[in-house]
């Protein structure tokens, strides 16, 4: 795999594609993976407190929504196996 930059829209799908086995080279300049450390663990930081919040939201409103799944988390960001 080769990724251009760290933009979340090129890089975001890296810990999924981890989390589902990938584990094939993945070819980016220095920056960019220096770069892809924070952006993917605050991606995945967000996605758990937006499942924690719809979470509180559907036990204390009763809200008729579904619960959300996280994509990823922080551990699949940065490489290990939860």
């Amino acid at each position: 795999m080769v990724l251009s930059h760290a933009h979340i829209d090129h890089s975001g799908a890296l810990p999924l594609l981890y989390k589902q086995g990938y584990r094939g080279s993945i070819f980016a300049t220095p920056a960019t993976r220096d770069l892809c450390v924070p952006m993917l663990m605050d991606a995945a930081m967000i996605q758990e407190a937006d499942a924690r919040h719809i979470e509180r939201l559907i036990e204390r409103d009763h809200a008729d929504i579904e619960p959300a799944q996280v994509l990823y988390s922080r551990d699949d960001a940065v490489g290990r196996s939860s």
